[in-house]
């Protein structure tokens, strides 16, 4: 390539499938990541329900309060993590 100031027709080609390639991957390694990160939150969220029931069974109203909100804010999340999965997802295809 050198020192030419002007790609040609093939040069250009061949970086735009570069980036398409690229562009793939990323989208795939985002899929991934939101997976496992629905995976983990799923994990959270339970421990919460699980710590909201245990602390209402003891009459710890506050306790199982705040459980409740932290699993209602996981819930949430999850939902919004699985819309971005789906777009990820459309980029692939």
């Amino acid at each position: 390539m050198g020192f030419l100031f002007f790609k040609t027709r093939k040069e250009k080609e061949r970086e735009a499938r570069r980036e398409k390639r690229h562009a793939l991957r990323r989208a795939e390694g985002a899929v991934d990541e939101t997976n496992e990160r629905i995976k983990r939150m799923e994990k959270e969220a339970q421990a919460d329900w699980q710590r909201a029931k245990d602390a209402a069974k003891e009459g710890q109203h506050a306790a199982a309060q705040r459980a409740l909100t932290s699993y209602r804010s996981a819930q949430v999340m999850i939902a919004k993590l699985e819309q971005k999965k789906w777009v990820f997802k459309q980029v692939l295809m």
